[in-house]
């Protein structure tokens, strides 16, 4: 039975690491496509370069730090959170980068604004980042055509709350809540499926939480991250 257990944990933490690297991979392939449209043209310089070049060197470091975390963890509950002091200023600038690459493969709108004095957050940014990119990424899919995003700041919080215009949650998933899926269970047609579980796993390691709701036309999800 144990060795059955450890075996099935293995898969699942595989799934949670094949579906954590998508948004990554995406914002790598639109920056070095931002690149390229460049080189084509031949307006590319040191100006326009620039943050592709700072995307990419970001988030192949990304993508590494996260093999390392996965490969020496044996199940999605043993991650660590590890927070760090960043400049709010920063972060909005790292993300903003990432996810309107994310939008414009999606050819969605994307809305993105924020709220909140606090000038340092305490995060670890690997799981912010992962949060974030897994819920737009997801609002982006199943939007019709537009998605809201608030990072909202508070003196011992962060608050990310991703709207969009789609069909909304399934009753099925507002029912039950938000668990984990075995590997059997994953499809296209589960609304965010692993990835919502990931996320709610993360949002707890940090101290916070997952909130997920269905508003007239769309769907609401509230991700929190204590400092």
């Amino acid at each position: 039975y144990e060795m059955w257990r450890q075996a099935e944990e293995r898969k699942r933490l595989n799934a949670a690491f094949s579906h954590d690297l998508r948004n990554p991979v995406t914002v790598l392939k639109g920056s070095a496509k931002l690149l390229q449209k460049g080189v084509d043209s031949g307006s590319l310089n040191a100006d326009n370069g620039k943050e592709p070049v700072e995307l990419i060197y970001q988030y192949a470091g990304r993508i590494e730090h996260y093999v390392e975390i996965m490969t020496s963890a044996q199940k999605l509950e043993e991650l660590e959170c590890k927070r760090l002091t960043y400049n709010k200023e920063d972060i909005q600038s790292e993300l903003q980068s990432s996810l309107t690459i994310l939008a414009e493969t999606s050819g969605k709108e994307i809305k993105i604004t924020y709220s909140g004095t606090t000038k340092q957050v305490h995060i670890d940014k690997q799981f912010v980042y992962n949060t974030a990119e897994n819920l737009i990424s997801n609002a982006l899919r199943y939007a019709k055509n537009k998605v809201v995003v608030e990072i909202a700041y508070q003196e011992k919080r962060m608050i990310l709350t991703v709207c969009d215009n789609g069909n909304g949650y399934p009753a099925t998933i507002l029912k039950k809540g938000i668990a984990p899926f075995s590997r059997n269970e994953i499809s296209d047609s589960e609304h965010f499926g692993m990835g919502l579980y990931i996320c709610k796993l993360l949002c707890e390691k940090h101290g916070g939480s997952l909130t997920i709701e269905n508003m007239e036309h769309g769907a609401k999800t509230i991700a929190v991250f204590n400092f």
